[in-house]
């Protein structure tokens, strides 16, 4: 009995014994295990640290892509050649009379057009593009001024000099230069700056004002054959084209308008104080203070112009007020187109002419593929507006400031506002500052 109970009592210390081991163990690796939880949690922490700065060193290389991106852009675009250059001799091509007649207000108004009817001829004719347009008008002040003081248009010398200053003033990319006086002083500088400037690898243009002068043909003719013709569009002024240079076959281009279409020697057998309604002006589109029209070659009759006003019965006026004269538009054709209903106007077959309907004038006359005769209603012209607007103003892109202001017919901001999609991707037209800044 006596040898079971010691038996009984060894085996509890026995178990006992074991149970601290086991306890002694449990607790070893509870602590080891909170060790190396520790450490995990460490580990953990400085992985999500790492993590964390990867992904912002991420952002800021995206950043960088992103603006590299916008850069390789900008440099295509330059490499793909979309300077305009047009270069004007302003002793033959002389701005007309109603521009002159208005000192600044119609420097301004003429170099606004001027703008405008090129960046319509190359959207229409060579598609949208970041077009950066200079002008280089050269020409003898002294001696025009003379010119025109001798002419039936002497009153036009009072104001010259500050048509030029607002021309000027229009635009930074705009240069109007004074070359002296002295025999075909500005013929050599013209000709000196259509060699360089079709010659440059980013000239995809070079508009040339010098149609009235056959001394011009050599010059255009080496550009011919030396394979860059195609780069050479020529502006007219006079009514005709000099015979030499008719028969280069190079493209035209004509501004109705903008330039005097006879040789100031001519004007001595008309009236130059005229009214406009009777000399070719189209009414609706003549400053209330206008008492100078350009007056038109014998035999010429008034021009037949559907202005806006006209299309509507009279119901609209236009808020611009253009300085225009003489030709201006396509007459209307026997055939009145009718608009489809329930069909958007850009679908129309052919679409109306915005610019003809907004404005009152077509520079582009019978080669114009758009629609001059259609009776458009309010609506209709309103719908035009929205269309017009779609393109961005050609001064604010360039960063100057436009001189229309309200009266505009492009558009001054994007129409996507901050949430244009085309922006960060540096493709969005309305490339300028501010243009996105919609409140």
């Amino acid at each position: 009995m006596q040898n079971n109970v010691s038996d009984a009592s060894a085996s509890k210390s026995h178990f006992e014994g074991l149970f601290d081991q086991l306890k002694g163990e449990f607790v070893h690796l509870s602590q080891d295990n909170a060790q190396l939880q520790k450490m995990v949690d460490t580990d953990l922490a400085a992985y999500k640290s790492a993590f964390a700065s990867a992904e912002q060193e991420k952002a800021q290389l995206q950043a960088l892509l992103d603006q590299r991106e916008e850069r390789i852009h900008s440099l295509e675009i330059q490499l793909r050649g979309y300077r305009i250059s047009v270069i004007i001799d302003g002793d033959g091509a002389i701005f007309a009379p109603n521009f002159i007649s208005h000192g600044r207000d119609g420097g301004h108004e003429a170099a606004h057009q001027l703008f405008d009817q090129v960046k319509r001829y190359l959207n229409t004719n060579f598609g949208e593009h970041s077009y950066q347009i200079w002008v280089y008008i050269f020409f003898n002040k002294r001696g025009l001024m003379e010119a025109l003081g001798k002419s039936p248009l002497s009153q036009l010398k009072a104001t010259f000099e500050d048509f030029v200053i607002g021309f000027n003033q229009a635009s930074t990319q705009i240069s109007m230069v004074d070359v002296g006086f002295g025999k075909e002083a500005a013929d050599s500088k013209v000709k000196a700056s259509l060699d360089r400037d079709v010659s440059l690898p980013q000239t995809f243009k070079v508009f040339f004002g010098g149609c009235h002068d056959n001394g011009y043909a050599t010059s255009l003719r080496t550009l011919l054959t030396g394979g860059l013709g195609d780069k050479v569009v020529l502006l007219t002024s006079y009514n005709e084209m000099a015979k030499g240079l008719s028969e280069l076959g190079l493209n035209v281009m004509t501004v109705p308008g903008l330039f005097m279409e006879q040789k100031l020697s001519t004007f001595g057998n008309h009236s130059v104080l005229s009214s406009t309604q009777d000399k070719g002006v189209n009414p609706n589109y003549v400053r209330k203070t206008d008492n100078v029209a350009v007056n038109l070659p014998s035999g010429s009759s008034s021009p037949s112009l559907r202005s806006p006003k006209a299309a509507s019965n009279g119901k609209l006026s236009p808020r611009r007020q253009s300085i225009s004269s003489s030709q201006q538009s396509p007459p209307p054709s026997p055939a009145r187109p009718v608009l489809i209903p329930n069909l958007a106007l850009n679908k129309q077959s052919p679409p109306p002419c915005t610019t003809f309907y907004l404005i009152g004038h077509c520079p582009f006359q019978k080669g114009c593929k758009y629609g001059h005769n259609y009776e458009l209603s309010e609506q209709h012209i309103a719908e035009l507006r929205s269309i017009a607007r779609m393109s961005p103003c050609s001064f604010l892109i360039k960063g100057n400031v436009c001189t229309k202001g309200g009266d505009c017919i492009y558009g001054h901001k994007c129409p996507r506002g901050r949430k244009c999609p085309f922006l960060k991707q540096g493709r969005c037209k309305f490339s300028a500052a501010d243009m996105h800044n919609i409140t």
